[in-house]
């Protein structure tokens, strides 16, 4: 099963950004993300016990599936560690919460809004420790970065600038790798070099069907109104 993780980050600089963007009332995202092989196993157990080890009192991870049928779903969202509700968060008491959603609920359903509170308002509220994303069943990137584009996210690299420095966004899945993985055996060097083919393929191959899913007339009939 092909995945692809990623965490995001608003650009804060608004001001510099191109001033088509601006026009557009687009929102500007600083990703990290990280290509695994397709024979990746997530070890929950061992992420859940790295994760309470460190001291991480919250954490969401957030899964979208493009293969995912609504009426497949086992659930849509579930704990990983008990968590007592009425006791104060804690290193005893964390809040590790797992979300699944469908392609469709995700990024098409307009009633749900589902990509804007789980993104813009935890991002500009800081009230919630930024989530972990994993895209299952999506071809590469570039169709995950459309998606984006069409609900008013431009996906991005950050500053320039700042190329060479270590950035939050890249710290969160540094983070996230290193309790899922453990400080053995990294895949981090074929994530990078997996990345470097999918940027050499097309942004959009037209004559692919699943195209679809991110063209239909009730989704931009949604978009109009």
């Amino acid at each position: 099963m092909k995945q692809i993780f990623a965490t995001f980050s608003f650009f804060k600089n608004e001001q510099n950004l191109d001033s088509f963007f601006r026009e557009e009332n687009l929102k500007n995202i600083v990703y990290s993300n990280y290509f695994p092989s397709l024979d990746y196993e997530m070890n929950l157990k061992s992420l859940v016990w790295r994760l309470k080890l460190l001291g991480c009192i919250q954490y969401k991870i957030i899964i979208v599936d493009f293969n995912l049928k609504f009426s497949e779903k086992d659930f849509t969202s579930r704990l990983l560690h008990v968590h007592d509700k009425g006791e104060k968060l804690s290193s005893d008491n964390p809040l590790y919460i797992l979300y699944k959603y469908s392609h469709e609920e995700f990024f098409l359903d307009k009633e749900k809004k589902l990509i804007l509170k789980s993104i813009k308002k935890s991002f500009i509220s800081n009230k919630f420790p930024h989530p972990i994303f994993i895209f299952k069943n999506y071809i590469n990137w570039n169709q995950i970065s459309i998606a984006f584009r069409w609900n008013g996210f431009i996906l991005g690299g950050g500053s320039y600038s700042k190329r060479g420095t270590l950035s939050p966004v890249h710290d969160r899945m540094s983070k996230f790798l290193t309790c899922l993985e453990g400080m053995g055996n990294s895949t981090v060097i074929g994530s990078y070099h997996e990345k470097d083919d999918a940027y050499k393929k097309p942004l959009v191959n037209l004559k692919d069907p699943t195209l679809s899913k991110f063209f239909t007339e009730e989704y931009h009939s949604s978009n109009k109104k």
